[in-house]
């Protein structure tokens, strides 16, 4: 008799070899992207991170500038979405 636990090990297999991490990640997380960007939304607080916002199936976060170290502590992929990062330029409200 076949085992739940090597039904699931075979379909997490299946999708870390056969999908990209992003695709699969979304699968296996199955959050919304407005879920994940309130997960999120403390990388506001990291200086030089203008804003968080939702592309087409991607989390994009705008810069003031281009800056290596902003670009560390950012992922490129979180909770199975692509993040994108670009630069906005300082977003002030008048």
């Amino acid at each position: 008799m076949c085992s739940h636990f090597y039904i699931l090990d075979f379909i997490l297999s299946f999708l870390d070899k056969y999908l990209s991490p992003s695709v699969s990640g979304a699968i296996l997380k199955n959050m919304s992207i407005q879920e994940v960007l309130k997960e999120i939304r403390y990388w506001i607080d990291i200086e030089g991170v203008e804003a968080i916002g939702e592309g087409e199936n991607c989390i994009i976060v705008f810069i003031s500038a281009e800056n290596e170290e902003i670009r560390k502590k950012i992922p490129t992929e979180y909770k199975g979405y692509p993040v994108k990062i670009e630069v906005s330029g300082i977003i002030s409200t008048q």
